[in-house]
């Protein structure tokens, strides 16, 4: 059971990868490295909405090892690391050898890369884990606020963190408290409030003191794992997607092939084999014309057009034209780009802050 609730729990993980990265041993997919293909995966998935806007710590690859740069393409970091993540809270998770650690926002070695696996931070915290998998929490100076004792563990979100007991589900707080019994059959991260759980196979929202506020539910599953984007959440309903508010009401229909959360009033779907981009009415205020597309984030979205990438703003107009053949959203004034297997940065001109590297 254990083994069967990790795996599932692993699968959640790297499906909402930019916003809660996950990292253990050595994981690699078709030969590449894993940073890379989770850097990719981020664009479908959506960004962290933890003060993008301030971020100046950027990851980047030089001889295949990972350094960091400021915002005007500056070395901060030099590249000495085997792996290295965005940052994420303040902090970015980096690997020495199969070890992780990480750095704060200048770039200063915080906490040491002796750990079997780490998380990127949520809030103040991240989880490590021990190479006898028992879970437990690290603050940003390095000190163990919670020891490694759960059999699996997710930073905090809102004030708490879920916590897995004997193949249950429920959430504790800083002080290591279990506030919301450990009965469900798997918890999802609180956001704006509420968080959906399941149980006897079916989801519900409860508030953060274990009532139930919306359900039970009928989706098929939630997409994105349920997380609220500006009052609303994807759900799947008959193999569709569509979103309902806080009060379980439907503001859009359930009649999209695919959809990422709304960020920065506009959510993109996939109707009909293409991309485009709804308003929280349910409205299409962008036409269904792209074969991907990833979400608004400074004012810019980033959508793909014969198999190139590029960017366009809330009118649907494309300000960086389709060139790389990947990019994800902006971050700190700066876009990830790929050109084949080399990674670098635009900035919202689209003119290379730091020009793709291996």
């Amino acid at each position: 059971m254990r083994k069967a609730i990790f795996v599932l729990l692993l699968s959640s993980c790297v499906q909402l990868l930019s916003t809660y990265n996950c990292f253990a041993l050595d994981e690699k997919k078709e030969g590449k490295r894993y940073f890379t293909a989770v850097a990719k995966r981020s664009v479908m998935t959506g960004g962290s909405d933890y003060e993008v806007d301030k971020i100046n710590l950027f990851p980047i690859i030089e001889n295949n090892k990972f350094g960091y740069i400021d915002r005007t393409g500056r070395i901060i970091v030099k590249p000495q690391y085997d792996d290295g993540d965005d940052l994420s809270h303040g902090m970015a998770i980096i690997k020495v050898g199969n070890k992780w650690g990480a750095l704060d926002a200048t770039g200063a070695l915080v906490i040491e890369p002796k750990y079997h696996g780490i998380r990127s931070f949520r809030d103040h915290l991240t989880g490590v884990w021990s190479e006898e998998d028992k879970y437990g929490l690290k603050n940003k100076v390095g000190d163990i606020v919670i020891p490694m004792k759960y059999d699996f563990i997710i930073p905090f979100t809102e004030g708490l963190f879920r916590i897995f007991i004997d193949g249950k589900c429920g959430y504790a707080n800083e002080l290591d408290e279990i506030v919301i019994e450990p009965k469900f059959d798997l918890v999802i991260p609180f956001s704006e409030g509420l968080a959906a759980v399941l149980l006897n196979n079916k989801w519900s929202y409860i508030d953060k003191n274990g009532k139930i506020i919306i359900g039970p539910l009928q989706f098929d599953e939630f997409a994105g794992f349920g997380w609220f984007r500006e009052g609303l959440v994807r759900g799947k309903i008959n193999n569709k997607y569509g979103f309902i508010d806080k009060a379980g009401k439907k503001v859009a229909e359930f009649k999209y092939d695919d959809g990422l959360s709304f960020s920065e009033g506009f959510a993109c779907v996939k109707l009909n084999e293409k991309w485009g981009f709804i308003d929280k009415t349910g409205i299409t205020v962008i036409d269904f014309k792209f074969e991907r597309a990833g979400v608004f984030s400074s004012g810019l979205a980033n959508v793909s057009l014969n198999n190139k990438w590029g960017y366009i703003d809330k009118f649907g107009t494309m300000i960086i034209k389709p060139q790389f053949d990947w990019g994800n959203e902006f971050r700190g004034g700066l876009a990830k780009v790929w050109i084949g297997e080399k990674m670098g940065y635009i900035n919202k001109k689209g003119k290379y802050v730091w020009k793709p590297t291996q």
